[in-house]
């Protein structure tokens, strides 16, 4: 419900905050979507003040009330010529139209999507030029996207030829339906493996929990495939694209172009790019163009990383399954099967083995050889005897060192953070490509849907908190009875997991989880997938 002051002349101005209550950044324009570039400058401002305090420019009302907008709020400010303290008064509400009902339907399937929901200040976005910092995952879809929806597109990578690189990952059907918009669903998973349960054993064979996309309604199935698959269709669709692709150049810092005009991007070289109206960053979890913008954020190096191995599986013996192996909390196997690599033929069947390693202890892990590793992961898993007897040399095992990136919001005026640079956490739950790629959809089906570039960024962040917060939270929640010295947790989950797993609820909630469509712990609906249509176009260009 709307609130006004009973004043002689009222205003009404829109602020957006990075969190509900408290002092907090806030920004505000006095018309609901700035109508040019040149409004917006003038109107916009940012300050550090509590809402209820919160002043717009040029502008000093006696007089601020306040009301709730979802995560955003409505200020009425009473004119100058009135004294006295304002009178609450509710708007009477307006009998709802055929128009207005379909939109809060719509609201409600896109909040069950994790999307940015209509709302009165939606309208349709101009063609802008947007710079990209990353051509990874989230980079080269969130390019994909917006260059379809008619937005000037340049990205740029630091690594002059780039190429198919890593292990095996999961891919989920979050991330599948992502790449059913982008039209490469069909391509990729031609060469991933189809896998239908995900299990955990102890060492002696006790089983944890055996989790299988079955378990919940609709077709829901898993796939295995090489990192470097995922990335070669991506950036083949990228160079294929409307897009400017500059490659070998390395993005340092970002500077304000001023008059509305956007961000400079700049080059340890000294050269300014741009100026671009909007910047995504998705260059990684070791991003340092974080520390260009005041948003409150958390990076640290995650104590644990995984050896990677990726070998033949000939005989397709991994088929269907994530087989993991638990000895306490220090040591874990994994087997992923992983389809074909990159440009391999199609009897080149792969599978991934992965190890649990602190990363202090890899040192130690070289000191004692292939061989003493080799005869540890066969007592824990025996079922990896095939892919340990292609390891010739410590060479061909990889290490992956871990990130935990905690930021909220995930944008200021015209920069947004995605994929690993806005959320690294522990691959636990083998969501890390996934939510790169629905990061993507989300912040073009949000410029999409609002007229102004602060608007759209702040509903994109608005739009990914629950469904983010909750893997976040429970990868930190779970990665310690995995990963962690602390030897009595890996009692209680050999004592609790099976009971959980038996539970309907829980075990619902699990797989879920394990699908990437989970949005909260007794949230019972979960995201809906969305329809394989096209982008929305845009309005003409500026």
């Amino acid at each position: 419900m709307y609130f006004s002051a009973n004043a002689t002349v009222t205003r009404t101005f829109r602020i957006s905050m990075s969190n509900e209550f408290g002092l907090s950044t806030v920004r505000y324009t006095s018309s609901p979507i700035p109508r040019s570039d040149a409004e917006r400058s003038s109107a916009w401002c940012r300050r550090r003040v509590g809402f209820s305090a919160a002043q717009p420019a040029a502008q000093r009302p006696r007089a601020v009330t306040r009301s709730r907008w979802g995560r955003s709020f409505v200020i009425a400010c009473r004119d100058e010529g009135r004294s006295g303290s304002p009178r609450w008064e509710p708007i009477r509400a307006r009998r709802a139209s055929p128009r207005t009902s379909s939109i809060a339907e719509k609201n409600t399937l896109d909040r069950r999507r994790g999307m940015a929901s209509s709302s009165a200040l939606r309208g349709r976005m101009k063609s802008i030029d947007i710079g990209i910092i990353g051509c990874g995952t989230a980079g080269s879809a969130a390019a994909l996207f917006l260059s379809r929806a008619g937005h000037r597109v340049t990205v740029y990578e630091r690594v002059a030829d780039p190429g198919p690189v890593g292990a095996g990952v999961m891919l989920q059907p979050t991330g599948q339906a992502v790449l059913s918009l982008l039209g490469l669903r069909e391509a990729v998973l031609a060469r991933c493996a189809p896998i239908t349960r995900m299990t955990c054993h102890t060492a002696g064979g006790r089983e944890l929990f055996d989790l299988r996309y079955g378990d919940i309604p609709g077709d829901h199935v898993g796939y295995g495939l090489h990192r470097g698959v995922l990335f070669e269709h991506l950036f083949r669709a990228v160079k294929a694209a409307d897009v400017r692709l500059r490659l070998g150049v390395t993005v340092e810092n970002l500077e304000n172009a001023g008059n509305g005009r956007g961000l400079y991007f700049l080059t340890p070289e000294g050269e300014r790019l741009g100026p671009h109206a909007a910047c995504i960053v998705a260059d990684g979890a070791r991003s340092q163009l974080r520390d260009d913008t005041s948003i409150r954020k958390s990076i640290r190096p995650y104590p644990w990383g995984a050896l990677w191995f990726v070998g033949e599986d000939p005989a397709g013996a991994f088929r269907g399954e994530l087989a993991q192996v638990v000895r306490g909390t220090q040591r874990m196997v994994g087997l992923l099967p992983t389809g074909l690599g990159p440009g391999d033929g199609p009897a080149a069947d792969k599978v991934s083995l992965f190890y649990s390693l602190p990363a202090a202890g890899l040192d130690a892990w070289r000191e004692a050889g292939l061989d003493a590793w080799k005869r540890e992961v066969r007592a824990i898993a025996p079922s990896a005897e095939p892919v340990l007897d292609q390891i010739e040399s410590a060479e061909q095992v990889l290490f992956a060192r871990y990130h935990d990136v905690s930021m909220y919001p995930w944008n200021d005026e015209r920069v947004v953070y995605l994929g690993d640079a806005a959320h690294a956490m522990s691959p636990q739950l083998g969501q890390g490509a996934n939510l790169a790629l629905w990061d993507a959809m989300v912040l073009a089906e949000a410029l999409a849907g609002h007229a102004s570039v602060p608007i759209a960024l702040d509903a994109y962040s608005r739009a990914r908190r629950s469904h983010l917060d909750y893997y976040q939270f429970a990868t930190r929640w779970l990665t310690p009875f995995f990963q962690s010295d602390l030897t009595p947790l890996g009692w209680l989950r050999d004592l609790g997991f099976p009971i959980a797993a038996a539970l309907p609820p829980l075990r619902r909630l699990m797989v879920r989880s394990m699908c990437g469509i989970a949005q909260g712990i007794g949230i019972d609906a979960p995201m809906v997938l969305p329809a394989p249509d096209p982008p929305p176009r845009l309005g003409p260009a500026a």
